[in-house]
């Protein structure tokens, strides 16, 4: 029996250290989410069922007809046009589920910025740099585990709670004798749009890998409050650049390699494509320096600086 242990099992062994020590940002974070905002869904549709006034989504819309009775309001929404329709699923998705998608890049800033400074600071490091695994190995396993575990997992709650939601409507929509399918399934786009939303997901991890590389150097380089000495260097220079220069670049750039919310794959006509993005020189700078920023927390990453 061969017992040697592959560097693919070993990638497996450190990104499963990963997730059970992230458990509540990884795991229990989102489930919470979802059972939250899927709460709050079904007890607002029962209260505006009650109620007997409209009720389409987690908040009234108005704009589908201009009546407050719930039959009226399914009534005409039946007779808008399949395109009408479609463009309220697109509203309806932007309106109620972005809460999680940001989650998502909140987890990822927590994580990033205190993974590395955390094990020096409960000396956890001497443990895991007494086993044959070396810092490269150590960082690639937290980029794994933040940036392809903890994306799908985050994504699956994602879609979990777009169907708990599309269930709800249906079953809303069951009590007036509409037409499930033409209302609600087709015109909801409910599979296309969240892979729209994975393919659009997985181009920002690299759209945005400067910003949480760089969270995860300062991790490996602070003694003490290192959300500090991530931020405050970034707020230096875009203060500096208002005051000596007028403009706004850094801030722009800050913002949108950290939390990307343009479009958020939800939006099929936005101006900003995908391929336009993909092959963008700003995105071939993101990805060289977000690597220069990875190979200094691999230099950094030592256990003798505790």
């Amino acid at each position: 029996m061969n017992s040697e242990i592959t560097a693919l099992s070993k990638m497996v062994i450190l990104v499963r250290r990963e997730f059970q020590e992230q458990r509540i940002v990884f795991l229990y974070l989102p489930l919470f989410i979802v059972l939250l905002a899927t709460i709050a869904f079904a007890v607002t549709a029962i209260r505006y069922y009650i109620l007997d006034f409209q009720f389409i989504g987690l908040v009234g819309n108005s704009a589908i007809v201009d009546s407050p009775y719930i039959d009226q309001t399914l009534l005409g929404f039946t007779e808008r046009t399949p395109e009408e329709k479609e463009n309220f699923w697109r509203i309806y998705y932007v309106q109620t589920l972005p809460i999680l998608y940001i989650s998502f890049w909140g987890a990822m800033f927590y994580y990033f910025q205190m993974t590395l400074y955390s094990q020096r600071r409960d000396r956890s490091v001497l443990f895991w740099n007494s086993l044959p695994v070396n810092n490269t190995e150590t960082i690639f396993s937290k980029l794994i585990a933040g940036f392809v575990l903890c994306l799908v997992i985050y994504m699956i709650c994602l879609l979990a709670m777009q169907l708990f939601m599309l269930l709800i409507l249906m079953i809303y929509g069951s009590m007036f004798d509409v037409s499930l399918w033409e209302n609600f399934v087709a015109p909801s786009g409910i599979l296309p749009r969240f892979g729209r939303i994975m393919g659009y997901t997985f181009l920002a991890v690299f759209w945005c890998l400067p910003f949480y590389a760089w969270l995860l150097l300062t991790s490996a380089w602070a003694k003490s409050a290192p959300f500090a000495w991530a931020i405050l260097p970034i707020a230096f220079l875009i203060v500096c650049e208002v005051i000596f220069f007028g403009t706004g670049n850094m801030g722009r750039l800050f913002f949108e390699h950290s939390v990307p919310l343009d479009n958020m794959g939800l939006d099929p006509n936005s101006t900003h494509t995908t391929s336009e993005w993909l092959f963008s020189g700003e995105m071939l700078a993101s990805i060289l320096l977000g690597a220069v920023f990875i190979y200094g927390a691999i230099r950094l990453n030592r256990s003798e600086d505790i």
